[in-house]
């Protein structure tokens, strides 16, 4: 797929995800779609591995525990944002993206406060949540799982229409499992070795990763952004 072959499917996936919103009620006054997807469909091609981060839900504003907003997409919008390194379930991304392209691990890179053109690597990735309406900033696995069921039509497109080398799930496997690796049932053929930051697996030749939220309060962030880069760089080496 070109440049503009993956723009105009892009724009595809967008219409699709109003259209699901409004046919299931979820727009009104006060709430719109966030849609996701890539920063810039050229950054993407180009990439030497198209990686593809599966999140929860997105979030916007909230009043009186009431969220509210949207109406825009989460990557083009966010991902070239000055503040964009400052955000702390982006500051890992950032940080296993980085070290995966420039051959680093945590004790070689930079702090992204001091180096903040480190999140620019956001620019090179997919992101997508698995709602795609903005909510509270904390999720509930329950929701979540409704939210999955909901969108997974749009999901899936988004995965084959990005078709992403690695695919990392960032709390969101569980949802996934059944319909991506019904034979497994949970097992993974790859482990994570010296770490709890979670599982892979080989699916249609595509590495898939089983690993925490990047905010998460289990393992440090060293772990945590070592382990993806390891388990990324051992896939490829085989």
């Amino acid at each position: 797929m070109n440049t503009k072959e993956l723009e105009t499917a892009q724009e595809a996936i967008e219409k699709k995800i109003y259209d699901i919103a409004k046919a299931n009620g979820l727009v009104n006054d006060d709430v719109d779609p966030i849609t996701d997807g890539f920063y810039d469909a050229a950054k993407y091609l180009d990439s030497e591995k198209h990686i593809l981060w599966v999140m929860k839900e997105p979030y916007d504003k909230v009043e009186a525990e009431k969220p509210y907003g949207g109406g825009w997409n989460l990557a083009r919008d966010c991902f070239a944002k000055d503040d964009a390194w400052s955000n702390r379930s982006w500051q890992p991304i950032i940080y296993s993206m980085y070290g995966l392209k420039y051959g680093k691990l945590w004790d070689d890179m930079d702090w992204i406060r001091d180096d903040k053109s480190m999140a620019n690597i956001l620019q090179e990735i997919a992101y997508i949540n698995v709602s795609k309406i903005p909510n509270m900033p904390h999720s509930n696995d329950g929701y979540i799982s409704e939210c999955y069921e909901r969108w997974k039509s749009i999901l899936f497109e988004q995965i084959s229409v990005y078709n992403p080398d690695v695919i990392i799930f960032a709390g969101t496997f569980k949802h996934f499992k059944k319909d991506l690796l019904p034979d497994l049932a949970g097992k993974g053929d790859i482990s994570f070795e010296n770490t709890k930051a979670g599982e892979s697996y080989k699916w249609e030749g595509k590495l898939l990763l089983d690993v925490y939220h990047p905010n998460n309060r289990t393992i440090c962030r060293e772990v945590y952004v070592n382990s993806i880069i390891e388990a990324i760089n051992s896939f490829y080496k085989k």
